[in-house]
């Protein structure tokens, strides 16, 4: 991901969690994701819903920011409280969107195996993390051939 002390973009996070899931595992999360929802436990989802319920309550803040901004094109006070609503909405959308990447690299790892016990790709006396060879069957059978 990013190195310590480096500040990086949002987008970022969110690529870096689609690549790591292909390289480390051969899976596709864009199609994955769905399937690997519905075999997560109850409390997994719970985490996950409410890390991205904060991150999409930072993004609403920080939308606020507009009118602010606008307004302040001739009252320049609600410029000064645009730019403030923009930076703590920014900040909290960061955090936000760190929580939700690293729990659904965290959900991969430890349910990536229930998955494929789940679709037939690996037997159910398996154990340890999901195979690049299991991610990448899995793959290809939730593609469908797209």
């Amino acid at each position: 991901m990013a190195q310590p002390g480096r500040p990086t973009w949002m987008g970022d996070r969110v690529h870096a969690l689609a690549e790591i899931t292909v390289n480390r595992y051969g899976l596709d999360l864009t199609f994955g994701w769905p399937r690997l929802w519905l075999v997560l436990e109850d409390t997994v989802r719970d985490e996950i819903s409410i890390a991205q319920s904060a991150f999409a309550t930072a993004m609403f803040t920080a939308t606020w920011s507009v009118p602010y901004l606008a307004l302040g094109v001739v009252w320049w006070p609600a410029a000064v409280i645009g730019v403030g609503i923009a930076v703590v909405g920014w900040a909290r959308a960061r955090r936000g969107i760190a929580t939700l990447t690293d729990l659904t690299e965290a959900a991969l790892d430890l349910y990536g195996r229930t998955l494929a016990v789940a679709l037939g790709v690996a037997d159910e006396s398996s154990t340890g993390p999901l195979s690049p060879d299991e991610g990448r069957t899995i793959t290809d059978i939730i593609r469908k051939g797209r």
